[in-house]
């Protein structure tokens, strides 16, 4: 068996754009008994060349084979022949995956599965919200994605669930708390940072792209992987020359849990906070190097620290080192 790369335009047309598929010939068994197993079906039309083939073989075709009969178009056999040689030299052009970014190409619908949160025909960009990876077949699941918010923004990595058929959360953070450091620079806070799916920060340039359209927000405390927290309603982020602060019309709990407090009420109009970038409402200390984090502090004392470290981490009155699993989450809801 040999192989030999051939590619080629053919003339599939999606978005307005044109298409190229790639081909690898592949030794052929029997002709004449694919055909009898109805997977090569000779072709209408003169052929004087193998490139004349390859330019037709189209949506639900799978490979191309050319000989003096004239062009044959291969579908998958329910069972392939089998031979040890290839006694005639019969040679099939298969059709490759067109799919880009690693999507995966599916025989049956005739179009690319994309993944990692690359959309398109041929999973040629990144989505623009969690939405949009419903629009292209993602599972509901929950998937660790790359989004481009804008098209002049930087991709950025979060987690998008998509668990619910008319419900997606885009995740803005994650923390479990573990001991790697959370006192990062203003820069890091605004355009954000990940370290795996437990313990990330998805920036805040890219929370107030993301409040042009999405305004519910959960705060959360998930333990053994049950979320007890707030929704708040109408939420809007600043600028950044406002300090990104927010404001949001009303707070309702969900799933009770005792020692559970509101963390965002008492900080609403406040400036956003890093040890290199002091906006606090604490004049007398730098309140996110006092609790090695970032956040929106009013005080340096304040109830909750979402975001620091397993030593420093707090909300409210839950005893977080009680042996059971805290992960802190904050996400925007499409509803």
């Amino acid at each position: 068996m040999f192989s030999l790369w051939i590619w080629v335009n053919v003339f599939w047309v999606a978005e307005g754009q044109l298409y190229s598929h790639s081909f690898v010939s592949k030794a052929m068994c029997s002709l004449a008994t694919r055909k009898v197993q109805g997977c090569a079906q000779l072709q209408p039309g003169v052929f004087s060349a193998i490139n004349e083939c390859l330019l037709t073989c189209n949506a639900g075709c799978k490979g191309v084979s050319f000989n003096s009969e004239g062009c044959f178009h291969h579908t998958r056999c329910t069972v392939e022949p089998v031979c040890a040689t290839n006694p005639n030299g019969s040679v099939m052009f298969e059709k490759q995956s067109p799919c880009l970014n690693n999507g995966q190409w599916d025989d049956l619908l005739d179009t690319c599965q994309c993944n990692g949160g690359f959309v398109g025909q041929i999973c040629e960009r990144y989505a623009s919200s969690c939405y949009e990876l419903t629009q292209f077949g993602y599972a509901f699941a929950e998937h660790e994605v790359v989004l481009q918010l804008s098209t002049d923004s930087i991709p950025v990595r979060t987690l998008c669930d998509l668990t619910f058929i008319f419900k997606q959360n885009t995740y803005l953070f994650k923390s479990s708390g573990n001991l790697r450091p959370r006192c990062r620079s203003w820069k890091e806070y605004k355009h954000g940072f990940w370290f795996d799916a437990e313990n990330f920060w998805i920036g805040l340039d890219n929370m107030k792209i993301l409040n042009k359209d999405l305004n519910v927000v959960y705060l959360e405390t998930r333990v053994n992987n049950i979320p007890y927290g707030y929704r708040y309603s109408n939420f809007s982020l600043s600028p950044e020359n406002l300090g990104f602060s927010f404001v949001f019309k009303s707070a309702i709990t969900f799933n009770f849990l005792s020692g559970h407090v509101d963390c965002l009420s008492p900080v609403q109009a406040t400036p956003f906070s890093s040890i290199d970038k002091d906006q606090d409402r604490d004049t007398n200390q730098n309140c996110a190097s006092l609790n090695g984090a970032g956040w929106w502090w009013s005080t340096c004392a304040a109830l909750c620290n979402p975001l620091g470290s397993w030593s420093d981490r707090r909300m409210g009155g839950l005893n977080m080192k009680d042996g059971r699993d805290y992960v802190i989450a904050m996400h925007y809801s499409s509803i």
